[in-house]
């Protein structure tokens, strides 16, 4: 931006910025809040982020989803003791098996649990 002095010259009156005191014109000044336009775009992303950041924590969790999610997980852990017993019992082909498919179908119902969420997510927003 021009000096301070040659803004007076050019008969504009001249205001600082109160993040970085740069000299603005008393129509910026006014426009911005007291901000040049590169704080004040700095300060509405900060803005913004903030606001992301409150969605989160006012997140709202879906019972279904919950409940989806700790059945995943339930089916998991079980799937994985069976599939580790049968391996101890000689049986390592049918073990190997247990744990694959525990492991797969743990991943996908989690996952469905998680659409449900982001979808409630979604509702709610």
């Amino acid at each position: 931006m021009n000096s301070k002095e040659e803004l007076e010259i050019a008969k504009i009156e001249a205001s600082q910025c109160k993040e970085c005191c740069r000299n603005i014109t008393e129509e910026e000044y006014k426009k911005y809040n007291g901000l040049c336009k590169k704080c004040y775009d700095l300060n509405q992303e900060d803005n913004s982020e903030e606001n992301t950041s409150e969605n989160y924590s006012n997140r709202k969790y879906n019972k279904t989803a919950i409940l989806i999610k700790s059945i995943a997980i339930i089916g998991l852990i079980i799937g994985l003791c069976i599939g580790f017993s049968r391996i101890e019992e000689y049986k390592e082909e049918l073990g190997a098996i247990y744990i694959i498919t525990s492991i797969i179908s743990g991943i996908f119902i989690y996952a469905l649990g998680e659409i449900i969420q982001l979808l409630e997510d979604i509702k709610n927003k």
